[in-house]
């Protein structure tokens, strides 16, 4: 496949702009296969965002954008973009349900009338037209919202320092951090490090790191738990690591999926205990619930997936 993008929204323009991977956070050549996301606007290296080659080719020889009719979101936004779109079907279905009933209806009051003309324009009314301008502002906020907090882990049961003055325990913080992340030597440098919310003297808040990259973040979190598994077995040695951990930064949104994700899985665990699979291996993986057991030599008791 050519690495030589046309000059389309999905491809490099001669014009200067930002970009740098929103993965990776690597400049993305004029000549790498990359694609820049309908949504948020930031270019991905295909390598990146796992983009068949197949279909980067058909987005060369079709091009991408509104006038081609063919869109892509990066893995962030395919969700809300997903969302979004199912909130217009909805909203178009209700559209088609509102207008058959609305012409069985005789002596209509001129509102009613007026607003099925606009209807069989193709228009939307104007209280459905704020509910779509609505649910794109919140599916946009959201997605800037989980990139800002992409590259973030927050870090629990670190002793607050007891010093009055701000500076110094900010001061403080930074040492700590730095010497808790000691654990591995290929920890990159967080960027800033900040606790979260209003000082108490009565309790510990959390702390958020930021990093250059989702790289960055990912591996020291990779990190933490190989380290601190390591020192949860070891004998006789002091186990500072146990009463601290680590997760990425989401949003509230995120969180409920998490949550409710989390919840699915336990479902199905319990699932599985209740009619005697002891072979299920029920695992999160991609934002779904799926089965790593192997049932080639002995099916799964029925009903089991």
């Amino acid at each position: 496949m050519s690495t030589e993008r046309n000059n389309t929204s999905s491809s490099r323009s001669s014009k200067k702009e930002n970009t740098a991977c929103g993965k990776c956070d690597k400049e993305v050549g004029r000549k790498d296969p990359a694609l820049k996301c309908d949504m948020c606007e930031i270019w991905h290296h295909t390598n990146c965002e796992a983009v068949p080659d197949s279909f980067y080719k058909a987005i060369q020889e079709t091009g991408q954008g509104a006038s081609q009719g063919l869109h892509w979101y990066c893995r962030k936004c395919n969700k809300f973009a997903t969302r979004f779109m199912a909130g217009l079907n909805s909203l178009s279905l209700r559209q088609d349900a509102l207008e058959e009933k609305v012409k069985g209806i005789e002596n209509q009051a001129e509102a009613t009338n007026n607003s099925v003309a606009e209807m069989a324009k193709g228009k939307l009314p104007s209280g459905m037209l704020g509910t779509v301008k609505e649910v794109a502002k919140e599916a946009q906020e959201e997605t800037r919202n989980r990139i800002w907090r992409g590259r973030n882990l927050l870090i629990f049961g670190l002793d607050e320092p007891e010093h009055k003055d701000r500076d110094m325990r900010a001061t403080e913080d930074n040492r700590r951090v730095k010497d808790l992340l000691g654990f591995s030597q290929d920890n990159a440098l967080p960027k800033e490090i900040r606790r979260i919310g209003n000082y108490d003297a009565e309790k510990c808040r959390p702390l958020r790191v930021a990093y250059a990259t989702e790289n960055d973040r990912d591996d020291t979190l990779r990190n933490f738990r190989k380290a601190k598994k390591t020192e949860e077995t070891a004998k006789d040695t002091p186990k500072p690591l146990q009463k601290i951990s680590m997760r990425r930064d989401m949003t509230p949104t995120e969180r409920k999926e998490e949550a409710d994700l989390f919840a699915a899985l336990k479902k199905k665990q319990e699932e599985s205990k209740k009619m005697g699979d002891d072979r299920a291996l029920w695992i999160r993986r991609g934002g779904r619930i799926v089965n790593l057991a192997n049932y080639a030599d002995h099916p799964p008791p029925r009903g089991e997936q």
